[in-house]
């Protein structure tokens, strides 16, 4: 992504730019869409649906809202097309990018502004993850926390290896930033499901790093609004409803496997080290 891409140079008042990158999300895109309206009426927002060739109704439904729709012609993963949504769309105060199967909580919207307004460090914000099953119940026997961790790659193998035979792990637990919690308002990442940036900064990172398809693309973020000076934060107080794993239902188990294995591949072999050269240096 370039900085300079030929876009209106005009900012809103504290404008957000709310991307939502799709993938065969007939299902949840209107209730999403509705959701953010009725979290942001007193805000001036651009909601954008950046569709990574469904192949089903999700572009028309959005298209029905009035909301702009930005066709890809092909998957191209979660970063890519989240850029292209910025870069298709006039400069704003704040970027929020997120997943189709998240519901944003009454005032959300305005409460991951909040932090910006009384602190110049914060660079990113993230709400607080209710996990929702399919029939928009709260599934409690899901964690998908907010604000994590960037753990070694024998610490992540573990969680991964192990959440699901002894959720309470101490690698899961570290990882999930509940054993020893870093403070909300400066943890290592937050989560790419729903996540909210200053444009400026956003720009000056470069937007995410493509050579992530999905997964740890959020990761690489979190550690490069860090390497630029700044904050993560998250919200607990400000929430939203999270369909977990429903924008790769239609994915094989071995395909998430691959996925999920080259993203973090990539990122222990590179934007990784970042993270450990940093550690050093306040160690020392």
């Amino acid at each position: 992504m370039t900085k300079d891409v030929g876009r209106s140079e005009l900012i809103q008042p504290r404008s957000v730019l709310v991307v939502v990158v799709t993938y065969f999300s007939e299902s949840w895109i209107e209730e999403c869409i509705d959701h953010l309206r009725a979290s942001a009426t007193e805000l001036s927002i651009t909601i954008c649906v950046v569709d990574n060739d469904s192949g089903d109704s999700t572009a028309q439904r959005a298209e029905s809202l009035g909301v702009r729709v930005v066709q890809m012609g092909r998957n191209s993963g979660y970063s890519a097309a989240v850029n292209a949504g910025v870069e298709e769309n006039a400069r704003h105060d704040f970027v929020l990018f997120m997943n189709p199967d998240v519901l944003v909580d009454e005032n959300t919207v305005q409460q991951l502004l909040e932090p910006f307004k009384n602190d110049d460090m914060v660079g990113a914000t993230g709400p607080s993850l209710r996990s929702i099953d399919s029939n928009g119940s709260v599934a409690d026997h899901e964690r998908c926390p907010s604000g994590r961790r960037c753990v070694s790659p024998i610490t992540f193998a573990l969680h991964w290896f192990l959440e699901e035979r002894r959720p309470r792990n101490r690698f899961t637990t570290y990882y999930y930033n509940e054993r020893r919690p870093q403070p909300p308002d400066n943890v290592d990442w937050l989560s790419g499901s729903c996540q909210m940036i200053r444009y400026d900064l956003w720009a000056s990172i470069g937007g995410m790093d493509e050579k992530y398809f999905m997964f740890f693309e959020d990761v690489s973020l979190g550690l490069a609004v860090r390497r630029h000076g700044f904050r993560n934060a998250v919200l607990p107080g400000a929430s939203v409803q999270h369909a977990l794993g429903a924008s790769v239902a239609r994915q094989t188990k071995t395909w998430k496997l691959r996925r999920h294995i080259g993203g973090a591949a990539v990122f222990y072999a590179t934007d990784y080290w970042f993270h450990v050269t940093q550690r050093l240096r306040t160690r020392s």
